[in-house]
């Protein structure tokens, strides 16, 4: 949601939102366990009126610059990272949120990121 266009919020903007929560995080415990993941890709289009009419080109692009910005938030802070990019992708019934089968993936990459 970051990534409409009425928030006008870059990729590098997002990832200080990102970091001002692992901040909060590690205000609450030091040792707690983060594994920060980068959204989705959203669909081509996805802008289109029979889809979301809240996003636009730019933020199509925005969405691709989150794996890369959040994986240098990870490696600064000594964090785990997971891309769903890498594992899942938008359906193709509103070019935003993952499927069935995408979630499958997703959440088996989560489980094999936190039991590994």
């Amino acid at each position: 949601n970051d990534c409409k266009s009425y928030y006008h919020a870059s990729a590098e903007v997002i990832g200080l939102g990102v970091e001002k929560l692992i901040g909060q995080i590690r205000q609450a415990g030091e040792h707690i366990k983060i594994l920060l993941v980068s959204p989705i890709l959203l669909g081509e289009k996805v802008w289109e009126p029979e889809y979301d009419p809240e996003f636009d080109e730019q933020s199509v692009e925005t969405s691709r610059q989150l794996k890369t910005v959040y994986s240098r938030i990870a490696k600064k802070h000594g964090i785990d990272f997971l891309a769903a990019s890498d594992v899942a992708e938008p359906s193709s019934r509103d070019r935003e949120h993952m499927d069935e089968e995408s979630h499958r993936r997703f959440a088996e990459a989560v489980y094999e990121r936190l039991a590994g």
